[in-house]
């Protein structure tokens, strides 16, 4: 093998990178000058702010986010809420896991700063109802409570002799409440007047009537009408007053009178006449030692109570009277906390039972009355 090498091209390949070599530095300049330019140019001219996407992102929950719709599974209940400053409303089951669960929605609305209007619906085996509810607060220590409601016994589990009689009832309830709220530092610290009707409805099956026609004895359509349940209605006017005699000490009473009438048909078969007060008194007599009192009476019925609590120990002493029977009954406690602390000093510097105050208005607007019956007036 012959190798031949051509001495002018190898000659030549040191001066062609030369060029090679320049023409790259004079490029590498060049560029070097655009660059340099470019920046002058940038650091003369102002930065634009890039835009702000954070209004654009989902709100993600923290500390200082709290988000209005949430579930809630407490024990025995399920619940899905929505709560803000205009409107809330709560879907909820309560002894979900029993065979006779109660299902429950709520909804509020405030229409202005001073006027909101909401309901609840309950469904559950015994009956169904559905309320009604409007508040207005002119004034954050007045408020004004109008409600409606109807409750529906499944006649499923009515008495036996309602269903004879009736073939399906209904039960209406109407509110009006006013309630007024002092400062504490006042001697009448709140008074509350509420009005209430209730009124049992039931289309008759007709069967007394059908009796007559028929040519049964009268003896035995008197019997009839004996036996068909009789459908109440009772109307009631409730008086509240709360006072702070002292400092330490706070009165609460309250005054309901009223009636009650049983219908069948238009005729009434029972009348009662209804009259109940309530008292109740509690006083501060040092940082450790409270007194109090309480004392209810009906027609049928008186219970008085009066006791007093030092640290962990309480005393207290209480009658009865239920029908002409009379009994009188002594109790001595002693409170041991779940924590196992047995600090003698865990009641001392309690406060008497402040006045109440008014809820929020949304959450009075989803409220049930504590005035109407869960039952209904048949006897």
């Amino acid at each position: 093998m012959t190798l031949r090498f051509n001495l002018k091209k190898i000659a030549a390949y040191p001066f062609r990178l030369l060029n090679i070599l320049s023409v790259a530095a004079a490029c590498t300049g060049a560029f070097s000058a655009l660059a340099a330019t470019a920046v002058a140019e940038d650091a003369a001219a102002p930065i634009p702010n890039p835009p702000d996407i954070s209004k654009s992102l989902p709100e993600l929950p923290g500390e200082d986010v709290s988000a209005p719709g949430h579930t809630d599974l407490k024990g025995k209940s399920l619940s899905l809420n929505y709560d803000s400053m205009q409107q809330k409303w709560r879907a909820s089951i309560d002894e979900y896991k029993s065979s006779n669960p109660m299902f429950m929605f709520d909804y509020g609305l405030r229409l202005t700063d001073q006027l909101a209007a909401g309901g609840r619906v309950t469904h559950q085996r015994e009956y169904s109802e559905v309320l009604v509810n409007g508040v207005y607060a002119p004034r954050p220590s007045l408020r004004f409570t109008v409600s409606g409601g109807q409750l529906r016994p499944n006649s499923d589990y009515v008495s036996e002799s309602a269903n004879n009689g009736y073939n399906a009832l209904l039960q209406n309830s109407y509110l009006l409440d006013v309630k007024k709220y002092w400062s504490k530092d006042s001697l009448v610290s709140d008074v509350g007047i509420s009005t209430y009707v209730v009124e049992a409805n039931g289309k008759s099956t007709g069967k007394t009537a059908s009796a007559v026609s028929s040519g049964m004895d009268m003896g035995d359509t008197e019997s009839m009408y004996l036996d068909t349940p009789a459908l109440g209605k009772k109307a009631s006017l409730v008086f509240n007053l709360g006072l702070h005699p002292t400092a330490d000490s706070r009165v609460e009473w309250r005054r309901e009178r009223g009636r009650l009438n049983y219908y069948v048909g238009d005729e009434i078969r029972d009348r009662e006449y209804l009259m109940s007060s309530r008292f109740k008194y509690s006083h501060n007599i040092d940082n450790c030692t409270q007194l109090q009192g309480r004392y209810r009476s009906s027609d049928n019925y008186d219970r008085m109570n009066l006791g007093i609590e030092r640290n962990n120990w309480n005393f207290s002493i209480s009658r009865t009277r239920d029908d002409g029977v009379a009994d009188t009954g002594f109790q001595i406690g002693y409170k041991i906390p779940l924590s196992g602390s047995l600090s003698s000093v865990s009641n001392c510097k309690q406060k008497p039972e402040s006045a109440p105050s008014f809820s929020p208005i949304l959450d009075t607007s989803t409220s049930r009355p504590d005035l109407f019956p869960r039952d209904a007036l048949v006897k």
